[in-house]
Formats: C-alpha cells, structure tokens, sequence
C-alpha cells in the first residue's frame, strides 16, 4: 500500500501544479502538504470501507481546461443536486427503470464521456460566433 500512495502523491502534486497554472494561482508548498494530506485521508477513509484508495482525479484538470470553469462552488452545487436527488425515489424508480443493456457500466461510461467534448465543441462554436460577431461589428463601425 506503501508503493500505491507513492504514485498517488506523485499523481496528485502534478495535477495540483497542473491547476494551479490553469487557474493562475501558484501551488505553493502549504498549499501542496494540504492537498497530499487530504488525498490521503480519503485513502485512510476508503481502507476503513475496505475499498480502494480514494484521490482525485486527473480527468478533473481537462476538464478545467476544456469547460473554463474554475470554481470549487460549481462541484459543490453538483454534488447537493445529486444528493437530493439521490434522496427522491421518484428519481430512483427512473434509473431502475432503465432496460439492462442501458444501465450496464458500458452505458454509463459512455454516457459520461461523451459529455466533456460535447461541451468543449460547443462552447468553441460560441467563442469562434461571438468573435465573428463582434469582428463584423467593429468592420461596420468603422466604415459608418
């Protein structure tokens, strides 16, 4: 277990640096110890369930990347939406409901993945619309 939190630091400090330059807020050395020790006391958590070690993801840093969202609260927000509706079992008896195939781990993969570059490629043709928008208005102030 010793080997597997070795990588995971190593995992983890480069994903913090990694978001520290995406958000322009420089990872400093408290910062870094606050971070490896949380990892790590999701790990200690996750060996009390007897499951794997819990850390954060790498995912979450392309996703920084392609989404441009940067705040903490935006997966707070997330996490509350699916707590209540984990809590609904209206909710409950929609998923189940959902035929084998669907609900297989494939399904849900796919689903989850699919998302990120859906976003990005739509969020790119509203910057590239709004550039043009606004390229064709100053084309049009200028000559009036």
């Amino acid at each position: 277990m010793s080997l597997v939190m070795i990588v995971v630091m190593i995992e983890s400090t480069g994903m913090f640096l990694a978001l520290g330059e995406m958000t322009g807020k420089p990872v400093d050395q408290p910062m870094l110890t606050r971070g490896l020790r949380t990892d790590g006391l999701g790990t200690l958590i996750g060996g009390l369930f007897n499951t794997f070690p819990y850390t954060s993801f790498s995912q979450n840093v392309g996703l920084v990347g392609v989404t441009g969202v940067k705040s903490r609260y935006v997966c707070v927000a997330g996490g509350l939406i699916l707590i209540v509706l984990g809590l609904l079992p209206k909710m409950a008896a929609l998923v189940e409901s959902l035929p084998p195939s669907c609900s297989e781990a494939r399904g849900w993969s796919c689903l989850a993945w699919s998302w990120p570059p859906a976003f990005a490629s739509w969020r790119a043709s509203i910057s590239k619309a709004a550039e043009t928008t606004s390229s064709s208005w100053r084309c049009r102030s200028a000559s009036a």
